[in-house]
This record gives structure tokens, sequence and C-alpha cells, in this order.
């Protein structure tokens, strides 16, 4: 124990010659020698001045010193713990560590030997100081004890549930805790050679000590070694639940992802390898083994091909109960809660959980509200509900979208406006209607657009070429080609200047405006925030930017080119690293690295076409400020994605995303960045 830290621990008050103790009225007092002792208020010694130190009253004791001993006295200056203890730690949960005969070296500034026990808050010994090390006790009231290099347990009332004899005691979990019998630390820092098995919390062996490495039971399963990279699954009662998985994963959800070799004659797909599948955490196959990968994101969704039949599918963990979809478009990264779901040419909708909301059987189907337009063929139209029933048959033409309780549909030419129950509201000889917003639809008559009202009146002149609907008491209108934006009273608020605006302001206030195919930003001030120059600009709300991304050209490949050299270099160097197969095998990260230059360099230049794509990616604020120009070879958001979902992290700046980029061994915790194998300091974590 360093000496510095031990100052830290015994948190002694020290003062000049005198200096209340707020115990009784006592006050610390030195005589000439230096020596403290405690006075009351009439200046009576209660205790002589004896000690080089005297501590603050904490529940009736102090704690006291005699050059390099500590003990303990009470208000009456009682000697209730004899001072002769090297360290004296602070109360936790009403008990404190004691060590005696430790002495100090001071080369090293440590603290040595000595032997370690407890003491309660009342003075009383709980644990005689007999052991080499201790821990405090955890919310079991266990204690790990060590002696020479084995360890054992106490509990908090005194008993030894272990004596000290195991090389490693687990964490107690799920009510049992993880032994291991011989074996030492090898060059990996890891335990090698010991055999491992199972204490529950008295102690007691439940699982005999005959396995070459063991897992921590989670949800009442547990993975052991077997053999080299061989592994089964056990529960509770030791009962072998699975068999030869060359894969050693906790069980997670009410489920376990294994791998496992499979000859021909056994394997479901005809063929001999190596095969992966799913398992309850009874040992009761859910998805049998024939898949190349299962790799659950913080979703629990999974893209997997069935090598047995060829075809790729979506699972879905939901507690052990398994969603099994026909692979086709599907975010499931689901950075929202419901996400199109679509196969072939037919459309429906899933939810986070793995709940299919409306069947993938539409060629048309519209955002997911509480009336989705849908049409089964692309001819008639109708409107779902959120759960997929039919709430308003398809027999229009068109359709527009429900808002306020009022759509606009056409059928046979002529168009209509109906209430949530199908009810027509509203007959009109319009050739078109848009959607009813702010008391006003958007209508054209005679190649002329304006506005009428709910009761088919004229509300707006037809003096334009197209119009918008009413959003926020504005509207865009186009004259000669161009889009430009005015008030519901017709006031000019921004002349038409642009080929295309969206129809609406996001979130933030903003609408996207296009000029030439490329696109920039207006806010609601009607001011151009970020001029258009990108081929694509998204919204990315969850995260509070835009997305952006420009076509590769000769101008702009040289820097992408660079930063997508480092990034496959240090990916293929990561994915080696991070096996422990490949680092078993003894293979060489320097050659791997001059391989993939020489690779990436063929011919001698570096071929960026190959590697980045059509488009570089960039980021954009709300507020048109672009914080990463376009040059990534992976979108921004796929960048959130990666620190948020694999590790962890709940916030990351557009500073960090570019860093992620250019630097992919780094994890990014709130703008502090730490190499992978760097261990983050606690007080810097935030999620």
């Amino acid at each position: 124990m360093k000496k510095s830290i031990l100052i830290g621990l015994i948190a002694f008050i020290t003062l000049g010659s005198s200096g209340t103790l707020f115990a009784q009225d006592l006050t610390l007092q030195r005589d000439k020698k230096g020596r403290v002792g405690l006075v009351d208020a009439k200046g009576k010694f209660v205790v002589k001045p004896k000690y080089d130190e005297i501590g603050n009253f904490e529940g009736g004791l102090a704690k006291v010193r005699i050059k390099d001993k500590f003990g303990f006295i009470n208000e009456k200056g009682d000697v209730v713990l004899k001072v002769q203890y090297s360290v004296i730690e602070d109360f936790v949960d009403g008990v404190a560590k004691i060590c005696i005969g430790a002495k100090y070296n001071k080369n090293t500034d440590d603290l040595e030997g000595g032997k370690w026990g407890y003491v309660e808050d009342n003075g009383e010994i709980l644990i005689k100081p007999i052991y080499d090390d201790i821990e405090y006790f955890n919310k079991f009231n266990i204690a790990k004890t060590k002696k020479g290099k084995v360890y054992g347990w106490v509990s908090r009332y005194g008993q030894e549930l272990i004596k000290p004899e195991y090389t490693e005691i687990g964490e107690l979990i799920d009510g049992m805790a993880r032994v291991c019998k011989g074996g030492k630390i090898g060059k990996s820092g890891q335990l090698e050679n010991g055999k491992w098995g199972f204490v529950d919390d008295g102690g007691r062996i439940v699982i005999k000590v005959k396995y070459r490495s063991a897992g921590e039971f989670c949800e009442g399963v547990a993975w052991v070694g077997t053999g080299p990279m061989r592994y089964s699954y056990i529960n509770k009662q030791g009962m072998v639940i699975s068999e030869d998985s060359y894969t050693n994963n906790n069980a997670r959800n009410g489920i376990i992802i294994q791998q496992k070799m499979l000859h021909k004659k056994e394997s479901k797909t005809g063929k001999k390898g190596m095969f992966y599948g799913i398992l309850d955490t009874r040992g009761m196959v859910l998805e049998d083994f024939v898949y190349n990968a299962i790799a659950m994101n913080q979703h629990n969704w999974a893209s997997a091909l069935d090598i047995s039949t060829g075809k790729s599918y979506f699972l879905h963990n939901e507690n052990g109960k398994i969603t099994k979809l026909e692979a086709g478009a599907l975010d499931f990264k689901f950075n929202n809660e419901i996400e199109r779901y679509t196969i072939g040419d037919k459309s429906g909708y899933v939810r986070r959980d793995g709940k299919l909301m409306i069947e993938p059987k539409y060629k048309v189907l519209g955002d997911y509200t509480d009336y989705t337009i849908a049409s089964e063929n692309g001819s008639g139209f109708g409107y779902l509900s959120k759960t997929g029933d039919v709430l308003i048959p398809f027999e229009y033409d068109k359709t527009s979208a429900f808002n306020d309780g009022y759509a606009s549909v056409c059928k046979q030419n002529k168009w209509y406006v109906i209430d949530s129950k199908n009810n027509v509201t509203l007959t009109t000889d319009m050739d078109y209607l848009g959607v009813y917003s702010e008391g006003l639809i958007p209508a054209m008559k005679g190649g002329k657009a304006g506005f009428i009202s709910l009761d088919g009146k004229e509300a707006m002149p037809f003096n334009y070429e197209m119009v918008s609907s009413v959003h926020k008491g504005k509207f865009n209108y186009k004259e000669n080609g161009k889009w430009g934006i005015k008030d519901a009273k017709g006031t000019v608020l921004l002349a038409p200047a642009y080929e295309d605006l969206s129809n609406f302001y996001d979130e933030f206030g903003n609408k996207i405006l296009a000029n030439a195919g490329k696109f920039g930003l207006l806010n609601f001030e009607e001011k151009e925030i970020l001029s258009p120059t990108f081929d694509f600009l998204g919204l990315d709300s969850q995260h509070g930017i835009y997305i952006v991304s420009q076509k590769v050209t000769k101008d702009n490949c040289k820097k992408a080119a660079d930063i997508m050299k480092e990034y496959i270099m240090g990916e293929s160097q990561k994915g080696l690293l991070d096996s422990n197969l490949y680092a078993n095998l003894g293979i060489d990260m320097d050659k791997v690295k001059g391989k993939v230059m020489k690779k990436m360099e063929k011919g001698g230049t570096f071929a960026p076409e190959k590697f980045i794509g059509e488009s570089l990616w960039g980021a954009v604020s709300k507020d048109g400020q672009v914080i990463i120009e376009a040059y990534c070879p992976v979108s921004p958001l796929s960048a959130y994605q990666v620190v948020i979902g694999q590790y962890g992290q709940k916030k990351v700046s557009a500073d960090d995303i570019e860093y992620l980029m250019k630097h992919p061994g780094y994890y990014i915790v709130n703008y502090n960045r730490f190499k992978v194998s760097e261990v983050i300091p606690e007080e810097l974590w935030d999620f």
C-alpha cells in the first residue's frame, strides 16, 4: 500500500495547539513534546497527551496514532482498540479493514507484509487479522480473503465460508461463483492450467472442480471449457444442456448463440463445417445449426444466411422467442421504433421488438401513421391501421395523407374530401386536391393552383403553377418553374428562386432546397443557411444532424483515399487482434499490415474507387454549418451507430465521428479519446 494512500485513509484533523472535535466539547491539546490529548470545557484533560495524532470522533470512536501504529479510543479516553495496527481503513457499512505487522519500505514507498482482518464500528474485532489480503463485504455479506497465493471467503458474521484454497474465486452471480484450483498466471496475464468448478453462496461445492475454464452463471446457465476451444453449457445443477460448442457466449435474453463443427451426416446443410445455431437456456434448439454466422445487435436483431436453403433471414430474439423473417430491405439497427420492411416489391412495417405490424404485401405503402396509405397492386388505394387492419377499403385511384381528420381522395377522375369513417364531406370539380392543413386544401383547376376551404369555396386565388399545403402559416408556391414562399395572407416571404423546396419545415425549422440536382438548407426565416452543393441531404433527427454526401470526383478523391486506406488497415488489424484464434496462431501483425498495404497499392497507386464507392459522406449541423466535410468513406450516421451500439456511448460529437473515422482503433467517450487497449477511467464514463 502506498504511503500517500495510507495518509488519505487515516483522515486525521491536524490543528495547531488546539481544535474542537465536536465530542462533548472536547478540544485537542498538545504538550511541550508535541503529544496530543483532549481537554474538556474546563480545561481538564479527559485524554492525557500521549498520542501523536487524534482523529475526529465518528460514532463515538476516534482513530489515534502513536508513531506508525493506530487504534481507537472512545469519548471517555478509554482504549477501545489497542494501538498496534499498521493500517485502519475507513468504515464501510459498519466494518473497517485492519492490518497488523506491515512494514514501511522507504525505497518503494509501500507497506509490505502484515495480516489483515476486520473491526466493527463499536471497536470489536469481527475477524482477527490472519489473512494476507482481504476485500470489503459485497451485497451478499461475503468478502474474499487471501493467504499466500490462494483465496477464500468469510461472511459478515465472522464465519469462514471457504478456507483459502482456490487460486481464483469469481463474483457471486445468480447464487453461484466459479472457483479454480491449481494453475498459474501465464504470459497472457490469465490463469492457465487450473481446474474450475462452482460454489453456492454458502461456499459449498455444487459443481465439481473439473473443467479447463468456466464463465460466470448468467440466466441460470454457464459455459465450461472441456477442451482446446471446446465448451459445454451447464445449468445450476451441473447438468450439461449443450456440448461441443466452439463458442463460449453467455446466455442473453433467454438464448445462447453457439457455433458447432458438424460432419456431413449430422448436418442439416448436407455439408461438413462450422455452423451457428440458437438454443434457449434449457438447451432446446430454437434455430438449428445451419447459419454461417449469428451476431445479435443491441436490439437483438441479426441477419444470417441459412446454408441449407441458401436464403438469408432476419432473426430477432425477444426473451427466448425467435422471430424469423425472410431477409429483404430492413434497417434492423432500428433508429425508429417502427421500420419499413420490404421483400421484392412488397412492403410492410416491423416493430423493434420483432412484431410484424403490417405484413409485407403492399406494392405501395405510405408513412406509418394511424391511417397508412396502402395499395396491394398499385392501382386501388385505401388506408390501414397501425396493426394492418383495413380502415378504408382499397377503392380510390389516388389518396392524400390524413391530417386533422380529413383526406383528399380521387375516384373515377372525381376528387372528394373524406373523414376518418370514409364519409364524403366534400365533392369538388377540381382537377387535383392536396393535403388538408390549417383550414385550407391545395387544389388545381384548369392548370392553375390555389386553395379551397372545407366547404369548397375558393380561399386563395388560383394564380400559381403549383402550391404546397400550409405549414405553420406558410406555403410554397411555384412561378416560372421556380419555388418561393408566402404566408397564409399571400405576402411574399421568398421570391421564387429554387427548382424544388420540401413542403414542410422539419423539427429544426428548416426546409431542404434544390437547384441543378444539388441540395441545401433554408431556415424558417427564409435564409439560405447551406448552399445547394450536396448530392444527398437527409435529416438524422435522432442525433441532431443532417447527413450529406457528394459524388466521388478527381478533386475530392485524394483525401478520402488516404482516410479510407487508414480505415481499412485499422479494421484489418483490429479484426485479427481481436481474435484469440489468430493470436494463438502467432500471426505477425506487421506482416499483415504490409500485405494490406501492398494489395491496396498494387500497381504503384492506391485505387480509391475500389474502396470508397460512389459517394463521400459528411455531416451538417441544424444551423447549416458543415461539421464534417464530405470525405468520410462511410456515412457519419454509421459512425454514430458504431460508437453508440458497439461501445455503449450515449453522446457523441461530430468531432468524435471524424476522429473515429481516422482512428478506428479508439474508443470515443464524451470527447475523451482512448486506445482500445487502454483502460478508461471510471470518472470519465457517462453511460
